[in-house]
């Protein structure tokens, strides 16, 4: 991953802690988000890794995600440990009307795609907590994440909520998982999942302009063959049912809870910078 920059300095600590049962519910559990504060726990540990490595600006909400990752195509994955505080985390989107979050680098090459009948999922969003430098990080409800682990324990936390994004395209039909990942990890996803590279290197605004390549990953033209990549063999053989899914988080815009809440805001204040930006550039 980027070199790691400067240790995030701000904290809300207002809300009361969680009840202690809620929790203990999460500890050493691999889940799929289903409620507005576990959604929370994932894109604000995404937050501050992201901005820990230059990779995106602060923001007051501490949030991050995609605009198009904000619907009901979308899953939020995320382990916890054994004291109930998130350690790692990964999304995921099935392509619809809102299109994909990689659309904004790579339109051409997904609109080739879909133009041939095939459908689109993108995996995305990961963040692993040993990635900070910070001892705890308190979040606005008074959970928090704390940093652990070494880089083959990161390797295996993405591994294992990897297979739930592709368990997740299967519960849409999806038939090709797409990445965009910096150059340097590619070669990870190809030895590990069987990607293959589908456009050239290019920046990427969400990400402060850095360097990423688009992958997809044709899963049905690895099932049956005899020698498979890793980690995709492992998923295969340790099936997923689909109703993990059922209970995900439905995200709806329009509910005033969803409004208030500080995703609502994240919503509105990007919103509200990319119509600026559109008619600044116009």
């Amino acid at each position: 991953m980027t070199q790691l920059l400067d240790r995030p300095t701000t904290r809300h600590t207002s809300a009361p802690a969680p009840a202690t049962n809620a929790r203990t519910s999460l500890c050493n559990r691999l889940i799929t988000a289903s409620n507005l504060p576990q959604v929370r726990d994932a894109w604000a540990l995404v937050y501050h890794v992201y901005s820990q490595a230059g990779l995106i600006d602060e923001n007051p909400h501490q949030l991050h995600t995609s605009p198009c990752m904000i619907g009901d195509r979308t899953a939020v994955f995320a382990r916890y440990d054994a004291d109930g505080l998130i350690q790692a985390t990964l999304s995921t989107v099935a392509d619809g009307p809102d299109g994909l979050p990689l659309d904004s680098v790579y339109p051409d090459e997904l609109d080739a795609l879909r133009r041939q009948g095939v459908r689109l999922s993108e995996v995305g969003l990961f963040a692993d907590a040993s990635q900070l430098l910070c001892d705890t990080n308190t979040l606005s409800d008074g959970s928090g994440f704390k940093p652990r682990g070494t880089a083959r324990q990161c390797a295996e936390m993405l591994i294992e909520l990897t297979a739930m994004a592709f368990y997740f395209a299967r519960y849409w039909d999806v038939e090709t998982l797409l990445i965009g990942v910096h150059p340097r990890h590619a070669p990870f996803y190809e030895r590990m999942w069987g990607f293959e590279h589908y456009g050239e290197e290019r920046s990427y605004a969400a990400v402060n302009h850095r360097p990423v390549v688009l992958m997809r990953q044709p899963w049905q033209t690895w099932v049956d063959r005899p020698r498979q990549p890793r980690a995709f063999a492992r998923t295969l053989h340790d099936p997923i049912p689909h109703t993990q899914f059922d209970g995900r988080y439905r995200f709806d815009p329009r509910l005033p809870a969803f409004h208030r809440s500080p995703l609502g805001q994240w919503l509105v204040m990007t919103e509200t910078t990319g119509t600026a930006l559109a008619e600044s550039a116009a």
